[in-house]
């Protein structure tokens, strides 16, 4: 993190350089995001965001561009079978080979029922701003590109000792923190048992319940008929306050991420989710996992939400109209999560991949079953009992975990630079 090693500000002069990440912003307009969907053949994983499982395909996200493709029936060599040119896409799900993607102004329905030759179906509002969609010649920042520069500057300067800084449209992240820059865009899961539905991972924010999609943005849970999938209707918006992030389904109910707790709503009713409780705590990233009684949350610093916490809480969620805390545990950097049976798998940033066992609330950190630290580990996902797929900024890998004492690499698709 930024800090003055030592320099104290009363000092007539202060200078000191340090390096940094910049984050340069990518504009498109709205005419530009009105596009058709188009494919690449031979595009290269640089920049991988989340990942999804569906059937026997990986969808893996290039940040602010669009998805890979690739069948994985053969999890020893999966096969580029294309990419998908979405400008400004970050989420997705699918389901009945439908595949729902955002872009900053709309959710498109794309069909995919010929995986390497996707069609556009719909375009729909996904906020109900009507000078975004009147002004087509307005500039959406769609993504951020990365360079290392060498940046110098006095104590007086108001970012002075700041872990992530914007100046003009740029953001700046010290060099030297553990930030990734994994999800670095304009705003700031596991299985439902659906038939039909895919699987996304801890930082999902697009799930599928039903003949429902449930999206959320920076502020709102959005909830859209899909039963009718090639022309998806927004049917409600939910704001919950600023800083919301994630979303993970878990039987009837709705668990919901945000820099300042989570929230969990009852889903009986898929068309009309209720919200039954919030569980507060210090501003941090907060990607959830839910098992039977029990929800797993990271907390993390060095990042847009501007947390200094980087910790597990363990939730006794068995009273969804009273969460309590359980025990919080003192983490590296933790990242996404995924948990099966009782093996708890943590991403720890730069720090690789920690595997726990879980059986015990009082001592999960105390058994630590297996550590991976030769790895960038940003997300996961539990796939079943035996494979566990993971993302990060080198790339994907999967490992079977059999034995969760001892992951094995099963392959990987790396990062080209």
């Amino acid at each position: 993190m930024v800090s003055a090693l030592g320099t104290s500000c009363l000092r007539d002069k202060c200078d000191a350089t340090r390096e940094y990440i910049q984050f340069n912003p990518v504009y498109m307009t709205g005419t530009q995001l009105n596009y058709d969907i188009t494919t690449v053949s031979d595009k290269a994983l640089v920049n991988p965001g989340k990942i999804y499982f569906y059937k026997n395909y990986l969808f893996i996200n290039e940040q602010g561009e669009g998805v890979h493709v690739y069948n994985n029936e053969n999890p020893a060599a999966p096969v580029h079978e294309t990419f998908y040119n979405i400008p400004g896409n970050f989420d997705i799900a699918i389901k009945d080979d439908i595949l729902f993607a955002d872009n900053p102004l709309y959710l498109l329905t794309i069909d995919i029922s010929t995986i390497t030759n996707p069609q556009l179906k719909t375009r729909e509002r996904l906020k109900d701003y009507d000078w975004l969609y009147d002004n087509l010649d307005y500039q959406h920042v769609i993504y951020y590109t990365r360079s290392n520069i060498v940046e110098s500057f006095d104590c007086s300067d108001s970012n002075w000792g700041q872990q992530i800084f914007r100046r003009n449209d740029n953001i700046f992240v010290d060099f030297a923190s553990d930030f990734d820059g994994n999800v670095i865009t304009n705003e700031s899961t596991g299985s439902n048992g659906n038939s039909g539905s895919g699987v996304g991972g801890s930082f999902a924010r697009f799930t599928i319940y039903d003949n429902y999609l449930y999206t959320v943005d920076e502020s709102s849970l959005n909830v859209w008929d899909i039963s009718q999938s090639m022309s998806p209707e927004k049917i409600s918006s939910k704001h919950l306050g600023w800083g919301i992030e994630t979303i993970f389904p878990y039987k009837t109910n709705l668990f919901i991420g945000s820099t300042a707790g989570m929230f969990i709503f009852d889903n009986s009713d898929p068309a009309n989710p209720v919200q039954t409780s919030t569980f507060r705590h210090a501003q941090a990233c907060d990607p959830v996992v839910v098992s039977g009684d029990k929800a797993y949350v990271t907390l993390r610093d060095g990042t847009e939400c501007n947390g200094f916490e980087n910790q597990l809480d363990v939730l006794d969620v068995s009273n969804i109209n009273n969460p309590t805390l359980i025990k919080s545990y003192d983490m590296k950097h933790p990242h996404g999560l995924a948990i099966r049976d009782n093996d708890l798998f943590i991403c720890e940033g730069s720090y690789g991949l920690k595997v726990f066992d879980a059986s015990d609330d009082q001592k999960i950190t105390s058994n630590e079953l297996a550590h991976l630290d030769n790895i960038n580990a940003y997300d996961v996902i539990s796939i079943s009992p035996e494979v566990l797929f993971l993302i990060g900024s080198d790339g994907f890998f999967q490992y079977n975990v059999t034995d969760a004492k001892n992951p094995k690499l099963i392959s990987s698709i790396l990062v080209q630079k």
